[in-house]
């Protein structure tokens, strides 16, 4: 396991892959630091994510959480959770975003 500081540039570079919803970068970072591979368990278990995070991870409980919470995420954090869906490859969470924007 590594544990890394918040400003590390590993830990930078993983964090905007996540946000950024870059599979290619975040995935190139997993091949070349191996232990990051626990940061997704740690997010699995109790560390915390916004919905995009959990959207671009396919942690599809947790989308429907925040869902489910009030005040209700605004449509443009849904579309932004719906485009990390997309860009990780995450079709329930994909799913299930396109269908939460409110009317």
């Amino acid at each position: 396991m590594i544990t890394l500081r918040p400003h590390d540039p590993l830990a930078v570079a993983a964090v905007e892959a996540i946000h950024g919803g870059n599979v290619t970068a975040l995935r190139r970072l997993l091949t070349e630091h191996p232990g990051l591979a626990t940061v997704h368990r740690l997010v699995e278990g109790s560390a915390r994510t916004t919905l995009q995070d959990a959207a671009t991870l396919g942690l599809l409980h947790r989308v429907e959480a925040f869902c489910a919470e009030h005040p209700l995420p605004t449509p443009d954090e849904i579309n932004h959770a719906f485009w990390g869906a997309c860009h990780g490859g995450q079709l329930l969470c994909a799913a299930f975003s396109s269908r939460a924007v409110p009317n």
